[in-house]
């Protein structure tokens, strides 16, 4: 079977790009693949083929913009795939989508946003809810969240499965591992037996997590909740949690 994976990136750091390489890596052993992607990073004995696709790096959102017009001149190669697999919205004519946010819900959970990244938002959420309204492919959602939020703000019709992302542990174990904990811990002043939450992600859209988070903390004493981010000035934090307060 020949399957087309489209993305903008593929490296291998976590989001969109590490989930299609994982993809490609994996359906390459048993298909034809090829990569339609600006920037591409393979191995020599990778078992999948790459395809540049022209975008602006003048910024992320612009490299988002732009490549659905780079995709056009792939449009000919791409009508001979049996599977177009798009991380998204990335253009072209896919017949399976994968979605990991919905850029309208996102938007519409900023707490603060200036007028700048508001307007390139609200351009990129016009263009993605145009593009569900005439897709009638299949589409996987990351979360049933996910999933909700494509009905809600661009009313899906199509079926929506729901698979879940997946945590590959090799890649956060290694030989220093009992070190390395007992170094972080000893920086966040935390002892070897207290539990500790830990939140990653972008704290400008998490303000109703965190409620959720620093409750759960609650509930047994002494929990100590940390929050790992660089879209806050205050990238690291420890909230220590006793039973009446957070």
């Amino acid at each position: 079977m020949n399957i087309a994976l489209v993305v903008h990136d593929l490296q291998d750091q976590p989001g969109h790009s590490l989930y299609a390489k994982t993809l490609a890596n994996g359906l390459g052993l048993r298909h034809r693949v090829t990569v339609f992607a600006n920037r591409c990073e393979r191995l020599a004995d990778a078992r999948w083929d790459t395809q540049h696709v022209r975008a602006s790096r003048r910024s992320a959102q612009a490299c988002i913009q732009s490549f659905p017009l780079g995709m056009r001149a792939h449009a000919a190669a791409l009508s001979g795939y049996d599977i177009q697999h798009s991380q998204g919205y990335c253009g072209g004519k896919p017949n399976v989508v994968t979605a990991h946010i919905c850029v309208a819900a996102y938007l519409d959970s900023l707490r603060s946003a200036n007028l700048r990244n508001r307007l390139s938002l609200q351009l990129m959420a016009r263009t993605e809810a145009r593009f569900y309204r005439r897709y009638h492919g299949r589409v996987i959602a990351v979360s049933q969240k996910i999933a909700n939020e494509l009905k809600q703000y661009y009313g899906v019709q199509t079926p929506i499965d729901v698979i879940p992302h997946g945590v590959d542990a090799a890649r956060f174990r290694n030989g220093t591992h009992e070190s390395e904990r007992g170094a972080v811990r000893s920086q966040l002043q935390l002892k070897d037996n207290q539990t500790l939450a830990l939140y990653v992600g972008d704290l400008t859209k998490s303000h109703t997590h965190l409620k959720a988070l620093a409750a759960a903390a609650r509930r047994p004493a002494g929990v100590a909740l940390h929050l790992q981010s660089k879209s806050s000035p205050a990238s690291q934090l420890v909230w220590k949690c006793s039973p009446s307060r957070a």
